[in-house]
This record gives C-alpha cells, sequence and structure tokens, in this order.
C-alpha cells in the first residue's frame, strides 16, 4: 500500500513503466512439442487399433475422434457436438456427411453457420493393393460405421472419457 491506502498499481507511471517492459522485454513461451502426422497414422493402423472390430472401445474412440478431427479441420467445440443420431449423420458411397446438434452455437449465428454440414470423403473404398487397403483402415466412413447404433459421437465422448482429457491431447497436439 502507498500513501493514505491506495496500492502501487493506482500510480499512473507505475502501470506505464509495467506496459512498457511487458512490450521490450514480452513474455518468452516454451515451443510447442513438434508431432509428425505420418508416424501418427502409421501408428493407427496398427494393433492396438486394428482391427478396428476386436479393438478397446478407448482406442476406437481416439482413432475415430483422431481421424475426424484430421479430416474435418474442426475446432473441438464443433467435434464435441457431432452426433450420429438422424438426421445429424448420413452416410452416401462416397463420403460421410455430418452436423453438429441443435444445442451447438456458432461464433457467428448465422443461417448458414447454423445449418452447415461436415463433409468428409471415403478413402479407397475398393482397395485393390496393400498400401491402398492401409489408407482405407483410416477411413471415417469405416471408423464412424463402427459407432451406429444406439452410441453416440457425443455420447462416448463426453461420458465414456472426460472431456478435460481429450481437450488436454487435442491442445497439445495444436
Amino acid at each position: 500500500m502507498g500513501e493514505m491506502g491506495s496500492s502501487i498499481m493506482s500510480h499512473r507511471l507505475c502501470k506505464a513503466f509495467l506496459r512498457s517492459t511487458t512490450v521490450l522485454r514480452p513474455p518468452i513461451r516454451e515451443p510447442l512439442p513438434s508431432w509428425n502426422l505420418n508416424f501418427v497414422l502409421d501408428a493407427l493402423i496398427l494393433p492396438p487399433f486394428e482391427p478396428s472390430a476386436s479393438c478397446p472401445l478407448i482406442f476406437l474412440t481416439w482413432k475415430t475422434l483422431f481421424v475426424v478431427a484430421v479430416t474435418s479441420a474442426r475446432m473441438v467445440s464443433e467435434l464435441q457436438v457431432l452426433s450420429i443420431r438422424p438426421p445429424y449423420l448420413i452416410f452416401y458411397k462416397d463420403r460421410v456427411s455430418l452436423r453438429t446438434s441443435l444445442s451447438f452455437l456458432p461464433k457467428v449465428c448465422s443461417n448458414y453457420n447454423l445449418n452447415q454440414s461436415i463433409e468428409l470423403p471415403v478413402f479407397f473404398p475398393n482397395h485393390g493393393n496393400k498400401a491402398e487397403y492401409k489408407l482405407h483402415q483410416l477411413d471415417v466412413h469405416r471408423q464412424i460405421s463402427l459407432y451406429t447404433g444406439p452410441r453416440t459421437l457425443e455420447n462416448l465422448i463426453n461420458c465414456s472419457y472426460p472431456l478435460r482429457t481429450i481437450k488436454e491431447v487435442v491442445r497439445s497436439q495444436r
């Protein structure tokens, strides 16, 4: 406390001095750890992620979420509200169409943003060689189709695994 009960930061010159030191010597941020997309994709086609039909639910969820996140390039808040309930998920021959649930409000609440669908392509549905089969193992259509039934992506993400943990994993990769 300074004179007459006021704090040091209430003085105009102290505020200006601290502001200028922040401009002259900004805080140093640690660089984010680097990662290799090819390494991650190669790991996703090996055990414990494959075969997808018999892998544990947590690995299936991580793989599905990662493949959807990478192919859609959407924010975590949008991925969190994806649903496989009709009419939010439609399977086509050459793509998968996903929409966010009605509970989601985008940053810009325009008609276009509220009704925008996420179109994700199918990877090598008619795989002819070993390389195409490997890429097909990363197919969004294939991964999401394993979740059909009473389960929804939002329930698996929000209930089965704490959202905080998934957000930490996604943020650490940015």
